[in-house]
């Protein structure tokens, strides 16, 4: 009376099991983001320059990196794409067309 999965079948629903953990990891990342940091990955989805990004928020350039930095340790990524993965894949940021 017991039911038996191949090993495929088990592979796939432990695989779609432990997805949602990594999920929520990364939601829990993003709660702990500030207005400011995330203020910073909108700027920087835009494509705006460091400079402009100081200007726009009226701080230094090295507040700007200094942000960047927090933000990429924060969320685990190593570069500026990881970033906008990130902030698209979790509605973050808004995209002109």
């Amino acid at each position: 009376g017991a039911t038996y999965l191949s090993p495929a079948v088990s592979a796939t629903i432990m695989s779609g099991l432990s997805e949602p953990d990594i999920q929520t990891e990364e939601e829990d990342q993003l709660i702990s983001l500030t207005r400011r940091e995330k203020q910073l990955l909108q700027l920087i989805c835009e494509g705006h320059t460091n400079s402009e990004m100081a200007e726009i928020m009226h701080i230094s350039v090295k507040t700007v990196e200094r942000h960047r930095s927090n933000l990429m340790s924060k969320l685990n990524v190593n570069n500026l794409v990881g970033l906008i993965r990130v902030a698209i894949r979790h509605g973050l940021v808004i995209i002109d067309e």
